[in-house]
């Protein structure tokens, strides 16, 4: 005669599987986040130059990496170029929500992002007066979020590698004493 597990049991295990999967699935992510500044002074693309940021270039049709940059007279100066690939991935950000980067792709925190009404032709040498950028966009880690999506990440891990143990702890007491 087989042992049944009690419906309560199995249910209830069900549950602690289904919420730890959810934890671990949506958690242990990393997350920045974007402060935004409005016509931003000369000082401050100076100090942005000198921490070695990544510049992307917005105008109102495209965004390019601006290599080779500094800040002459009152003007923004550098090279348009391709942006790679990857970076595409982080061009739509919410100021008010997480913003979810992968660990591989760290340099992400590294990027100011600078919109200009100027328009921008590739692979050329630009001046862009200071004037003409209307907000710049800095990434930076969101350390909040970031640790507690690791801490649910682990309850969540924790949860389900108790709810198996609980299962399986269960299950054996269940066959060796269920036919007695």
């Amino acid at each position: 005669m087989k042992n049944k597990l009690p419906s309560k049991f199995s249910k209830f295990t069900i549950i602690i599987l289904l919420i730890s999967l959810i934890f671990s699935t949506y958690s242990c992510k990393s997350y920045y986040q974007v402060d935004t500044e409005n016509k931003p002074s000369t000082e401050r693309l100076d100090e942005l130059e000198n921490k070695g940021k990544y510049l992307i270039i917005h105008d109102n049709s495209s965004a390019y990496k601006l290599t080779n940059f500094k800040i002459i007279d009152n003007q923004l100066t550098g090279v348009a170029d391709i942006l790679p690939k990857f970076r595409h991935n982080y061009m739509v950000t919410y100021s008010e929500k997480k913003n979810p980067y992968e660990s591989k792709n760290k340099e992400v925190l590294n990027e100011v992002h600078i919109y200009t009404t100027q328009f921008i032709e590739l692979n050329k040498n630009i001046e862009i007066p200071i004037n003409s950028i209307t907000r710049i966009e800095i990434y930076n880690k969101n350390k909040n979020a970031t640790t507690k999506s690791h801490i649910l990440g682990g309850l969540g891990i924790f949860g389900g590698v108790y709810a198996l143990a609980l299962a399986a702890g269960l299950i054996i007491i269940l066959v060796a004493f269920g036919g007695r």
